[in-house]
């Protein structure tokens, strides 16, 4: 067993919405490790019943803080790190590893320069750049969904290595 790899599973059996857009979870540990103490996390979206409608979709974002403790129901307070593909009328199972990325040179700083965009980013696209303490999991529904999907969320993390 490996003291440096912790898991939890965030979302369990959760039920999307209908319609709209909703934060089902704000993860601020892992296995009651805090989130910033992780120097990688491998999220694992698993898709347990698929969304029934007429072109349904799911989009589900995961968003790290801008601010000094920001508030879950404050969308100013967030920006997109990460996308999931797009969930449609199928199980899916998506896994996406978030590395935490190194300081670039200053010369090279002009590449990490964005615009906050909010449930905005591509699928299957990543903001580089530390995660922070906390993430917003963001759900975002599309198309008329007759029959909603079940879903389930987990985090594995590995915790820096001690200096």
């Amino acid at each position: 067993m490996s003291f440096r790899t912790k898991r939890e599973k965030v979302i369990s059996a959760r039920t999307s919405a209908t319609s709209g857009t909703s934060t089902p979870k704000t993860v601020t540990e892992v296995d009651s490790v805090p989130l910033d103490e992780f120097e990688e996390l491998l999220i694992d979206l698993n898709i347990t019943t698929a969304l029934v409608g007429t072109t349904p979709t799911m989009d589900i974002y995961l968003q790290r803080g801008l601010v000094p403790n920001p508030d879950p129901a404050t969308d100013a307070d967030w920006e997109d790190i990460y996308a999931f593909l797009q969930i449609a009328t199928s199980l899916v199972r998506h896994v996406t590893h978030l590395p935490l990325q190194r300081g670039e040179a200053v010369e090279t700083a002009t590449g990490h320069s964005h615009m906050r965009t909010l449930e905005a980013l591509t699928a299957d696209s990543v903001r580089i750049g530390y995660w922070g303490d906390q993430l917003r999991i963001r759900e975002k529904m599309g198309g008329t969904v007759t029959t909603e999907a079940v879903y389930d969320l987990s985090v594995t993390g590995k915790l820096r290595s001690p200096k």
